[in-house]
Parts: structure tokens; sequence; C-alpha cells
């Protein structure tokens, strides 16, 4: 009796210490990769992709995908053509999809073939679905955004062009398309230009949850966002200035045109990324290539300009430059910042927190690169890696004041490709290779890994881990669920892409999601959790059951070490007998929010 007692206690004191420790454990769980049989190359900007979550706990996915029966899962694959085409993918909460839908052409002109994607997502308030994409006209089928529901007007037509007349001509639309939950077609909306591939960046909301579309379209050519009126201050015509001219639209969520902000001065602009708060200030930042500068905006009278860019200006763009800018409800500037170096840098998102202070990730490459060129700062110069270094940098809103400046130190290169912000934690996603440094974290790889880091809006590093993957991947997308919990999803890489062109060969896609305790909700302590929930039998060598009156959406299973076993959702009880003799940590997430810990032992 004397001795079952001492191992119960000495059980209880492991536990303990067990649960203490495991309170700011980050977990990672990839739950499905998604091979193609058929590579593509994607230059320079990357892998775009996008996650969004409805009100009922569904998540849709979006990205672009290659090959014959690409299986998303045992009965859902899709087929492309010689190049990649895009997908809509919307999947309820034990992550099993309800609809997946096909984006682009099958039958492309090879010398003019470029690959069709699905840039970026939303989801409004209905639960309605909208998505940007980029579609290749050089096909010799058609393009249909909704091949599912014929009785919908989706077809897109498509441009039979004579290579031989048009042989520097790369024609690609940009789509904005409104989906319901059931994923019929609302509408759907094209943005071109001629000569120049025309891209499609991000997406977002105002402050009045219109819908902001941000992207580049290219061409000797006055452009009309609006063909089916005509206004009086010409407020829907932007007008070429360069290789290509970025543009800022807004559209209400019936699709009715608003207005246009357009940038001058860019000789190549290759990613750019807008965030609005309910004050009706925006933030943006992007990459551009142009060496006289930037204006903001040439629909104005008067336009901001930035400092002239480090590099060139040419519409090959190789090298490029990172700026952010700040301009209110009236679209008027208040601040505009530029990071530059001689060599390729990049931003991939920008985001505020509460008090609108200003958050921009990205990555940099060179020596002495400074973040402020506004301040004299201590903190704002920084050195890269050879392959380049991801850094996040907080700036204060009113001026634009470098707060502070966090980097991921060694290696032979990383990126920062994704952030969320949840409260006052930042969740970073990205690759990296080598031995790298987060602070007082490190993570090491030989090959090209994805990374996932949780930093907080002082910029103290918390918690970083590497997602394994067998091959060079990246994660390109991190989104924080209405639960709390982290998805991620990511590519697998077949070139490394730690060089200034990025040309990227992707092979594959895979998915997954993450725990973080601060995210689950708000934590009860187990001796406050005796009457409202308990767990038996225990120990238990089969089923473990839960009595409770509360509703609970989600049960996880952990080991002594914090690695996640199962997940469950919407049960109150758990099978553990094919689970090692052991123990095991339970946490239970109610409806309410409140997540509820409890120690167990398996028999």
């Amino acid at each position: 009796m004397k001795n079952k007692m001492y191992k119960l206690l000495l059980l209880t004191g492991i536990l303990f210490g067990f649960h203490n420790v495991s309170a700011q454990v980050l977990t990672l769980t990839n739950q499905l990769n998604i091979p193609f049989d058929t590579n593509y190359i994607i230059a320079r900007d990357g892998f775009k992709s996008g996650i969004a979550f409805d009100s009922e706990g569904n998540k849709i996915v979006v990205g672009s995908c290659s090959g014959k029966n690409v299986a998303f899962d045992a009965s859902n694959m899709l087929s492309t053509g010689v190049e990649a085409n895009g997908f809509i993918a919307k999947y309820n909460s034990k992550n099993e999809i309800i609809w997946i839908k096909n984006i682009g052409g099958s039958k492309h002109v090879d010398t003019h073939s470029s690959i069709d994607e699905v840039t970026d997502v939303l989801v409004d308030s209905e639960n309605n679905i909208y998505i940007l994409a980029n579609v290749d006209l050089f096909v010799s089928d058609v393009i249909d955004l909704d091949p599912e529901h014929p009785v919908t007007n989706s077809i897109i037509k498509n441009e039979k062009l004579d290579p031989w007349d048009h042989a520097f001509r790369y024609y690609t639309d940009i789509i904005l398309a409104k989906y319901s939950p059931e994923g019929t077609l609302l509408f759907y909306k094209e943005i071109n230009g001629e000569y120049l591939v025309n891209s499609g960046y991000r997406l977002g909301f105002d402050q009045n949850n219109n819908i902001l579309v941000t992207g580049t379209v290219g061409g000797n050519i006055t452009f009309d966002f609006d063909k089916t009126k005509t206004y009086l201050d010409n407020h829907d015509i932007i007008t070429y200035n360069d290789c290509t001219t970025p543009f800022i639209a807004r559209f209400s969520r019936d699709g009715e045109f608003l207005n246009v902000k357009g940038i001058g001065g860019a000789g190549v602009v290759r990613q750019m990324n807008v965030h609005s708060e309910p004050s009706g200030n925006f933030y943006i930042t992007g990459n551009y290539h142009s060496g006289s500068g930037l204006e903001f905006f040439i629909n104005d009278a008067t336009p901001y300009k930035t400092p002239k860019s480090m590099t060139m200006q040419d519409c090959g763009g190789e090298k490029e430059d990172i700026f952010i800018a700040k301009y209110n409800s009236s679209e008027k500037v208040q601040w505009a910042k530029t990071i530059n170096s001689m060599l390729y840098d990049r931003a991939t998102e920008i985001l505020t927190d509460k008090n609108e202070n200003v958050y921009v990730t990205g990555c940099f490459r060179g020596n002495s690169v400074d973040f402020d060129l506004d301040n004299t700062l201590a903190y704002d110069t920084k050195t890269s890696a050879s392959g380049g270094t991801a850094f996040i940098a907080k700036y204060e809103p009113v001026n634009g004041k470098l707060v502070w400046l966090k980097t991921i130190e060694g290696g032979s290169g990383s990126e920062a490709l994704t952030m969320f912000i949840k409260g006052d934690k930042i969740v970073v996603g990205g690759q990296f290779q080598g031995n790298v440094s987060l602070g007082n974290l490190s993570l090491n790889s030989t090959e090209t890994n994805p990374f996932i880091a949780i930093i907080d809006t002082d910029g103290n590093w918390e918690t970083a881990k590497k997602v394994d993957q067998q091959k060079s991947s990246a994660i390109s997308k991190v989104k924080i669920a209405p639960d709390g919990t982290i998805h991620f999803l990511g590519y697998e890489i077949g070139i490394t892409n730690f060089s200034g062109l990025r040309n990227l060969e992707v092979k594959g896609l895979f998915m997954g999601e993450g725990l973080f305790d601060k995210f689950l909700g708000t934590v009860t302590p187990e001796t406050e959790s005796a009457e409202e929930i308990t767990f038996f039998p225990n120990p238990a060598s089969d089923i473990l059951y839960i009595k409770s009156f509360l509703n609970i959406e989600q049960l996880y299973l952990f080991d002594i070490t914090g690695k996640l076993v199962l997940s469950q959702s919407g049960t109150k009880q758990i099978n553990i007998k094919n689970l090692p003799k052991g123990i095991y940590f339970v946490k239970v997430r109610t409806d309410s929010g409140k997540v509820y810990t409890k120690r167990i032992l398996k028999e």
C-alpha cells in the first residue's frame, strides 16, 4: 500500500511539473500531404495562397496545384493541363472537404503559358466567399469559374490570339469572384491590362466591409476599372506610368466598383499587401524596383513621393526594395518609408494591433540595411545572412518610427513569408536553413525547412518549431481559427529559393495545425474544474469518458513530452486502447471558450 501511494505521489509531482512547463508549448501536427506529379516553376514573387474561416468553423483554403489526379483526399482529386491551376477547397472542422473547385484552363498555348492561381480569400459575415485569382487567357479551351453549377454565368471569354503576332505578349486576367457558402458563383469582375503579366496580389476588408483588391496592371494604356459607367472626376481610371502600374481598388460586397488608387514611379511592383482599421486608416506594404521612387497616389493632384530606390529602374526588376505607407479615410498619405539595399528585399505581410501599431514581416539581403532612414536608432540597421534574413519590424502609427526590429540570425538563409496577430501574440511562418537563432531560441536543419514561431508585441520570442517535412519546404500562410487553433499551408520545394530571382519549383502542398495554450481560450485550473467536468475511469485502459453538463467543442490528448497524440471534436469519450501505457494530458475546450485540463494514466 505504501509503495502504491508513493508511486501515485510521484506521478502527481511529475504531472504537475508537466502541466507547468507545457503552458507555453507549441505543438504542430502535419495532417495532410498533397503531392503533384507535375512540377511547375513560380518566378520571383513566391507561392501565393490564402486561408479564411467562416462563422461555422469551416476553413477555406486557396492556392494552386499541378498534375493529374492531385489528391486533396481519397475522393477529391483535381487535374490540370501543362501548367498549374488554381483551387478553392472548403473544409469542415474535422478537416473533411465539403466542396472543392478547379480554377483555370487546361489547354495552354505553350509559348505564352503562365500558371493559373488563386492568391487570396476572404469570408464575410454571411459566410460568402471572395477569392482573388490570376488566370491565363492564352488557352484554347474555356475557363469556367463554377463548373459544378452550369446555370451560373461563370465562363470567362478565352482569348485566341496568334502567338506569332503577339510574340512578347502575356495576357493574364485578374479575377475577383464571390461564391455562396455552398460554392455557387454569385459574381465575378475582370481586371486586366495589356502586354506584361497582370497580377492580383491580396484581398482585404475596409472599415465598411467593402472589398479591397491589390495588384498590378501592365501595358501602355489608360485603364478603366469600371467600363459600365462614366464618372465626372474619372476616379475609375488610372494611367500607365511605366512597366506596370500598382493599384488598390475597392468594390462593394455586391461587386460594384467604388474607387481605385494607383501608385506611380515603379518600374516593377511584384507584391503588395493592404490592411485597414476601423478608424479608416490603411496600411500598405510591398516590393518595388524603381530608380525614381514611388508616388502615392497618381490620381492625386500632388502625389506623396518617396526617395528613389537604390536599384536601377527597368522592367526586368531582379533587385527590389520594400515600401511601407499609411493613408487615412480621406485617402491622404500620412507617411511612407522605404527599406532598401542593392540586393533583393521583400515584405510579405502587414498587420496592426489594437493600438494600430504596425507590424511588417519579410526578408532582406545585404549589408547595413537600414529599417528607418528617417531616424537615427541604435537597432535599425542589420546585415543579412548570405541567403537572406527573415525579419519582423514594429512601427508606431503616427509617423512610422521604428519601435523594434527582430531577425532570425545565422544559418544559410531564412524568410518570413506570413504572419497573423492574436491579442499580444504574433505567429510567424516561413522557411530557414542551417543553425538559426530567434533570440534565445534555436532551430537547426540541413535542408530548407518550414518553421512557425511566436513573438509577442513587445518583441520577445516565445517559442519556435520547425515543421518536419521529408523534403525542402516552406510555409506560405498561417491563420488562427476562431477557436484558437493555428492552421498552416505550405509547399514542397524542388529548387532552393534562396536567390534573388526566387525561381521556385513547386512539387506539392502540405497542411497542418498547431496548438498554443494562450490561443485556446481561458484556461481553467484543475482545482476549479472538479465540479464542472470529470474524467473516468482514471487510470483507464480502453475508453476514457467525460462527464459534464457543458458543451464540448474539442478534445486534445498530449503525451508526457507535450506531443499531440490525437484531437477530436463533438464527443465525450476518447479511445485510448491502442496507446502505450503511461501519463497523458487532456485539454477540453467548451463552447464558452474555456479550456479545462486533466492528467490521466493509461494502464
